[in-house]
This record gives structure tokens, sequence and C-alpha cells, in this order.
């Protein structure tokens, strides 16, 4: 039979089972997302604090060659290392501009970079480091201008590395509700099934085989509503067969004694 028992139990279990693939893969997905933002979250954040403490390490350098050319006045030695230490500055941040993410963080310090070099070279004119006060204006013109541009560039991609934190916790939030959504429809097919279950088979089996019981104890007439046409009904169907052809039987039986 098309609509037998077996084949509706097999139904009610492929879709409990189509529900719990969906739901495994669809968690799955999601923790591979969530894996690889987090995973990206987190170099960002190491690549953008090695970038800034790189830089600052080549400025503070950078603030050593000029007090040693305000001390040795050596402005051939003062630009070649001066330079040298530009071009490690731009090695640096070119390279770092080549990975796609990293270039939304790196956007606010390339104009620091950009005023920094042309204040650095300025020093370079012997006219303007004859000033006794040079060194000081070299300082808060060029060198405190960009310790404090690389201050505002962390503070940026912490605050950056925060917000995509952020989306991975309603990445997580998303996960979490999607297995708690396929947990409830589980439970719902399941709750569905028993209940179906009791009502289309437990019970009509139960009451045939309470009716049948009477019958044979009592004579107590056979009558169970099945509804369907299912096994349970062909059940039915197959008792009253056997219930007529034994009164059938014994009617034939007492025709011959009575015939004797």
């Amino acid at each position: 039979m098309n609509n037998g028992i077996r084949n509706k139990v097999r139904k009610s279990f492929i879709a409990l089972g189509v529900i719990i693939i969906f739901a495994g893969v669809s968690s799955y997905l999601e923790l591979v997302k969530l894996s690889k933002s987090s995973r990206n979250v987190m170099e960002l954040g190491a690549k953008s604090i090695r970038i800034s403490t790189t830089l600052l390490d080549f400025v503070y350098y950078h603030n050593n060659i000029f007090y040693e050319y305000s001390q040795n006045k050596d402005n051939v030695q003062m630009k070649l290392q001066s330079e040298k230490v530009l071009q490690s500055i731009d090695s640096i941040v070119n390279d770092a501009l080549h990975n796609q993410e990293m270039s939304k963080l790196l956007n606010p310090i390339i104009e620091s970079v950009n005023e920094y070099k042309i204040a650095v070279r300025k020093y370079y004119n012997p006219e303007i480091t004859s000033d006794a006060n040079w060194y000081y204006h070299f300082q808060s013109d060029a060198h405190f201008d960009f310790v404090k541009g690389m201050k505002d560039y962390i503070l940026f991609s912490q605050s950056f590395v925060v917000k995509e934190t952020t989306f991975i916790d309603r990445g997580i939030y998303r996960s979490v509700m999607l297995g708690v959504v396929a947990l409830l429809f589980i439970l719902i097919i399941i709750m569905m099934f028993f209940v179906l279950l009791d009502i289309y088979y437990l019970k009509p089996v139960v009451k045939l085989t309470k009716s049948l019981d009477k019958y044979l104890s009592s004579g107590t007439p056979f009558i169970v509503k099945v509804d369907g046409k299912d096994e349970v009904y062909k059940l039915k169907e197959l008792i009253l067969d056997l219930i007529s052809a034994n009164r059938s039987a014994k009617r034939n039986n007492n025709n011959i004694f009575n015939q004797d």
C-alpha cells in the first residue's frame, strides 16, 4: 500500500533527517565563515600593531639621526641615513597596501607618512639647520606629529577590529538561533509524528485487540471504526472475514448435526 504504515514512518524519518542535515550543514558553514572572519580580524589586528610599532621604531631611530646631526653637523651622512629610514617606511606601507583588507586600515596614515617625509626633507637644507633651535622645531613639526598620527592609527585599527568582532558576535548568535530553530522544528515534528501514530495506529490497534478479546470471551459484536485504507484497516477487514468464516463454519456444523 502506498499509504501504508512503513511508508508514512519512512517519510517522517526522512523529514527529520532532512531537517537535521540542513541544520548541521548550515551551522557548519556558518562556523566556517565565523572561523575565517575571526582569523582575519586577529591577523588584521596583529598586523596593524606590528606595522605601527615598526614605524614608531623607525621614527625614533630617525630622531636619533637628527640628534647626531645636531652634534656633528655631517649633512651628507645625515641625508644618507635619513633616506634609508624613509625608504624603509615606504617599503612597510607599500607591502601592507598589497593586502586588500589592510589597505582599508592604512588610508589614515598614508597622509601622515607623506607629511612626515616632506617635513624631514625640509631639514636637509643647511640654511634651516643653521638655526640653533632647528632640532626643537624638527621634533615638534615632524617627529611628534607623526607619533600622534601613529597613535591615532592604532586607535582607528583597534576600533575596526572591535567593529568586525561585533559582526562575528552577531554571526555566532545567528548560528545558535539556527540550531535552536532546527531543534524546535525537530521537536514539533516528533510530537506531530507521535500524535498521528497514536491516533491512526496505536489506538486503533488497541481497540481492535480489546474488541476481539470481548468477542472471543463473551460474544460481544466486533465493531471497530478505522479511518483510512492502511494496514490497520486491512487487519480489521481480515478479522471480520475470520469472524464471518467462523460463523459460517458453525452454521454448517449445526446444520449437519441437525440433519443427523
